[in-house]
């Protein structure tokens, strides 16, 4: 016998053959698969949302024994869940805790015995250390002052040494210095003669050049004064040789004054003449003079 079906109602499994109940489960099972495959789509046609509508037709022929959770029933399953793993978890939190205090305090009381048995270790250590070196304290006094008693013993023999010495030294110096103040006496009355005579020669040598220092000075002022007479000679003649020469550069310049200053002055330039300074400094007074004349007759005119 074959069961009709239309979307809207649910297989008889009592009334349907083995073959069509089959063939009705993998037809299910197919649509679910493929619903799946639609919820996973962000952007759905008016087609797929309506197969997705009947999800829960298909769910009931391939599950008939299962009920589809709604969506608030799986939250508040969630939900449940959610605390249960909460609560699960704060008294795993719990158990743990405990089990680290418990282990921390043993380890604490591990440490404390330890630090007690290191402590009084060290103490016994330490004990022992001070009483090495008291014992060790004790033998350096002892030795300190046996080589005290020994020093002594040693003082009192060298200043009796000492003092046999110095007598025997006070009467060997006494008589050195005797002998060395006689020879001092007769080395004074010969340094003093002998000195004497030293400084008449460095008076006669002083005087004698005082006389050249003063005999060379003066010929230094008569060659100065020769030089400045030799000088302002040349400076006359220069004068009116260079009053020749500016006259002709003017000319060759269109009467163009400071364009012939400026040839002559780079001319009679100090650099350009180094063995000749001073006169070439004179030239350039010279220049200067001719050129403020040239100046003030082209001002007049």
């Amino acid at each position: 016998m074959t069961c009709k079906l239309n979307s809207y109602n649910i297989l008889n499994i009592e009334e349907c053959e083995i073959e069509d109940i089959e063939k009705n489960l993998k037809k299910a099972i197919k649509k679910l698969n493929e619903i799946d495959r639609l919820k996973k789509k962000t952007v759905l046609t008016p087609e797929e949302s309506q197969k997705i509508s009947m999800e829960e037709y298909y769910h009931k022929i391939a599950f008939p024994e299962f009920k589809l959770r709604t969506k608030k029933e799986e939250e508040f399953i969630n939900k449940k869940k959610q605390k249960k793993e909460r609560e699960n978890a704060l008294k795993e939190a719990e158990r743990l805790k405990k089990e680290a205090d418990k282990i921390a305090r043993k380890e604490e009381e591990d440490i404390l015995l330890r630090e007690k048995e290191n402590a009084k270790k060290e103490a016994e250590r330490e004990k022992k250390e001070s009483e090495r070196e008291r014992k060790e304290a004790e033998k350096e006094r002892q030795e300190i002052q046996r080589q005290r008693r020994e020093a002594e013993k040693e003082k009192i023999r060298l200043e009796k040494q000492k003092e046999e010495i110095d007598a025997e030294v006070i009467e060997e110096l006494e008589k050195q210095i005797k002998v060395e103040m006689n020879r001092i006496k007769r080395e004074k009355y010969k340094t003093k003669k002998l000195a004497n005579k030293e400084a008449k020669k460095i008076a006669e040598r002083v005087e004698a050049e005082r006389a050249e220092t003063e005999r060379v000075r003066k010929e230094k002022e008569k060659e100065r004064e020769k030089e400045k007479l030799r000088l302002r000679i040349m400076q006359s003649i220069a004068k009116s040789e260079l009053e020749k020469e500016w006259s002709l550069k003017l000319l060759d310049n269109n009467n163009n004054v400071n364009k012939t200053f400026k040839m002559l002055s780079l001319k009679y330039h100090p650099d350009k003449n180094p063995n000749k300074i001073l006169w070439a400094v004179e030239q350039q007074k010279t220049l200067n003079s001719i050129r403020e004349a040239a100046l003030q007759r082209e001002l007049y005119f």
